[in-house]
């Protein structure tokens, strides 16, 4: 299992009242962050809180909560606000097609008000990741031609490049 309990922690207290008050996702939020000159235009307002409400329609999303002047989620000049988005699924398990999803939806309903969407957490860790595939099988090759060379025999040079694969994908 993924779960790890500290009994006496703060930060376990945290969590246990987290899913006591919100049993249906014990997840920390993910946060969108959100520009624009103003965010408190009502033409800004009702951007984003359309946008809370395209994120709450989500399967994957328990919650959404649209910057305000009132929830403290604005810069002291509002021009910067975040959007907080509670999931069902861990940080860990979002995908790179839901962080694009939501990150979707926000821009949908917020494009025309002039507010750029940044993804912050999980989702811009999650939109960041490199493709590395390609630098993976050149490594290998490399690895290969290295270990024919030392070895002279590609039976000796699979061996270990053979291990080193099957722990990897053990490990996975």
């Amino acid at each position: 299992t993924d779960d790890v309990t500290i009994p006496g922690a703060d930060s376990q207290a945290a969590i246990d009242t987290s899913r006591a008050a919100f049993p249906e996702s014990g997840n920390p939020p993910q946060r969108f962050v959100v520009r624009a000159d103003s965010l408190t235009t009502p033409e800004a307002v009702v951007a984003l809180t359309a946008a809370a409400q395209a994120l709450a329609f989500e399967p994957e999303v328990a919650a959404a909560v649209p910057p305000t002047a009132y929830n403290k989620l604005l810069s002291t000049d509002e021009t910067i606000g975040t959007i907080y988005v509670t999931l069902d699924v861990a940080g860990k398990d979002i995908t790179k097609e839901l962080a694009n999803r939501l990150e979707a939806a926000v821009e949908s309903q917020v494009g025309d008000a002039g507010i750029e969407v940044i993804p912050a957490d999980a989702f811009a860790q999650v939109l960041d990741q490199p493709n590395n595939r390609r630098a993976e099988g050149l490594g290998l090759l490399a690895a290969l031609v290295i270990l024919l060379v030392a070895f002279g025999s590609v039976a000796a040079a699979l061996l270990p490049l053979g291990v080193a694969i099957v722990g990897l994908a053990v490990s996975i």
